[in-house]
């Protein structure tokens, strides 16, 4: 136990701070969000050289420099992708922290396989960081997708047949940093969620649903069919709902065709528009600002010290956060000061993805793992 604050002495805070050292680096820090999303897979190789070794040799040359291309695409923005300067071979040994090969097959002079690359995150940062242009290192937490599709005044969800909802099963989510998993359809989802439920936003039957998931955000997507009288021309608005931690928000994109068989092409089109835009909405929302730096004083209440360390272990996989420094503890709350990047609400954000929520509380600063109730009041000032 914690002795009360008044007996915090310096001998004590040396004691302590020692024996949460020794407790971290027992409990480890396990796989952070931050190394998955850093790692490349199934990069498909295919080479032909003189020998099988050779041909090795340059596949996974070539499979690593695919990999470089794949992760700038992932965590920039498109209109930034093609001003990434072209990445030299002795950069891209610097930037590899090591491969794995999957399916390997060898002939005397082919060499095929699977490739996946983990890249160090520190040393990508740096080249980008120096190139000026704005990257993210936040993964989103995974979104559940609800397709609601309706024509002819129909809706339907689960039932068959649902072309936007195969669309979506069947849609490309390769190097995704916004997950978005479409549910099994199962009876338990078709007695829990109905189209029109889904669509008017129930939010006690859809929160229950993405429990089942084991997720906490929702995206209904809502797409309805027209066709033109006479020519049958196919035209498709999507409406897309978004409900969880980050923030509940609504968009539409709409798409046209000539003919009514074009109509699944259609549907293809508006998932891979819809990722799109989200991605590219998260990526803007969680850029790393190197040029803008604060740092805040918030109060953390606990239960006891395994929670301090648990904290602690989520606030390390923040990218935005430079450096944590605990300024005292007690059993009852933790007084930490964040130096980030950025500015408060692009921190929140961040948070949220470790299922911490950051309030601001009559002018104070509390941080608690969500869910989470009470706590202490006296945190510090809020400040930046």
């Amino acid at each position: 136990m914690f002795p009360s604050r008044e007996f915090q002495s310096l001998g004590f805070w040396r004691i302590s701070l020692v024996f949460l050292g020794m407790f971290w680096a027992i409990s480890g820090p396990g796989e952070s969000w931050a190394q998955d999303l850093f790692t490349v897979r199934n990069i498909s190789v295919d080479e032909v050289a003189e020998t099988a070794a050779d041909a090795r040799r340059v596949a996974i040359a070539k499979g690593q420099r695919q990999g470089i291309v794949r992760l700038f695409r992932k965590i920039t923005r498109k209109r930034d992708v093609d001003l990434i300067p072209t990445v030299d071979a002795t950069t891209l040994e610097g930037l590899v922290r090591g491969f794995e090969v999957q399916q390997e097959k060898t002939s005397a002079t082919r060499y095929l396989a699977l490739l996946t690359v983990h890249f160090d995150q520190s040393a990508v940062r740096a080249f980008l960081r120096q190139t000026g242009i704005p990257f993210t290192e936040t993964s989103s937490k995974p979104y559940l997708v609800l397709p609601v599709y309706e024509v002819a005044g129909t809706q339907v969800l689960w039932e068959e047949p649902n072309p936007w909802r195969r669309a979506w099963v069947e849609s490309e989510a390769a190097d995704s940093i916004v997950p978005l998993i479409v549910p099994a359809g199962d009876l338990q989802d078709v007695v829990g969620l109905s189209a029109a439920q889904a669509v008017s936003g129930d939010e006690d039957r859809i929160t229950k649903l993405t429990k089942r998931y084991g997720v906490d955000q929702a995206f209904v997507a809502h797409a309805k069919v027209t066709f033109a009288l006479g020519s049958g021309e196919p035209s498709l608005v999507v409406t897309t709902y978004r409900y969880g931690v980050s923030g509940d928000r609504m968009s539409t994109e709409a798409i046209t065709g000539q003919t009514r068989d074009q109509l699944p092409g259609i549907l293809r089109q508006a998932v891979a528009a819809i990722r799109s835009n989200v991605e590219e909405e998260w990526k803007g929302e969680t850029a790393l600002a190197f040029d803008r730096q604060g740092q805040i004083s918030l109060n953390i209440p606990l239960e006891n010290l395994r929670q301090w360390v648990d904290i602690r272990k989520r606030l390390e996989m923040v990218a935005e956060i430079n450096q944590i420094e605990l300024a005292s503890i007690t059993k009852a709350d933790a007084q930490t000061v964040i130096h980030y990047f950025g500015n408060p609400e692009k921190l929140r954000v961040a948070l949220s993805q470790r299922d911490l929520e950051l309030t601001d509380e009559n002018g104070y600063w509390i941080l608690r793992p969500r869910g989470a109730e009470g706590g202490s009041s006296n945190g510090q000032a809020a400040q930046q």
